[in-house]
């Protein structure tokens, strides 16, 4: 993928795998909004198609790690009623991205090692406290984001930073689904998820694809040697 600052460009590949996410993602809203029967399965493979598009799209840049973490926890969220484990991979995915964010090296000692606790919250925590730590991690990712001020002076930045809004409100309508019960919030949660998933693959694979952006930024001005009149 050829980026600049102002506009992203897509190579072939993330073209076809962006038209194959679009397309999926009409189909399964038809699906999920006219609530047409024997389409539950069909629905939810699209759906995790999606997911893969969005890593396919990042690899091999650094930040398909998470996305590839996504997939696996998708399969557990959408295919299995292993909820408990999903939401435990789901924070290693956040503090995989924050990973990616940091700039410091205790910060990212910090992350590993907290990383390296998920397995025994895999075994000895129930759901609720796997949402609450969820929750912790994704509010660390977030702070973290919009703590990088250069996220506000160009494209790339503001679309990583858009997609973790969507991703908030998709937590958010998750969460309302859970009270509610109600399946009319099924579509609403996709067409926030689906997107942000997108999104961050696009950024992110700009952003992480070197050590770290205010290094891309200082490289990508214009050098002048000494003594040039």
């Amino acid at each position: 993928m050829h980026t600049s600052f102002g506009v992203i460009i897509l190579c072939q590949k993330d073209r076809n795998l962006l038209i194959l996410s679009i397309l999926c993602t009409i189909v399964f809203l038809i699906f999920d909004f006219w609530q047409i029967d024997g389409t539950v399965m069909l629905s939810n493979i699209l759906k995790y198609a999606v997911v893969w598009c969005a890593f396919g799209i990042a690899f091999p840049a650094p930040v398909c790690l998470p996305l590839f973490v996504t997939v696996i926890c998708d399969f557990f969220l959408i295919f299995t009623a292993q909820y408990t484990l999903g939401v435990w991979l789901f924070c290693l995915v956040h503090l995989l991205y924050c990973s990616l964010l940091s700039q410091q090296p205790h910060q990212k000692k910090q992350q590993m090692l907290l990383s390296s606790l998920l397995p025994f919250g895999m075994v000895w925590f129930p759901l609720y406290f796997a949402c609450f730590c969820y929750m912790a991690c994704f509010c660390y990712h977030i702070v973290l984001a919009f703590l990088k001020k250069k996220f506000f002076s160009f494209a790339l930045g503001r679309a990583y930073l858009l997609a973790l809004v969507l991703f908030a409100l998709c937590d958010i309508l998750t969460a309302i689904l859970q009270f509610t019960k109600s399946n009319f919030l099924v579509p609403f949660i996709w067409i926030c998820y689906a997107p942000s998933q997108l999104l961050l693959a696009f950024a992110g694979k700009k952003l992480f694809s070197t050590s770290w952006l205010p290094v891309q930024i200082q490289l990508s001005r214009p050098q002048h040697r000494k003594g040039r009149r």
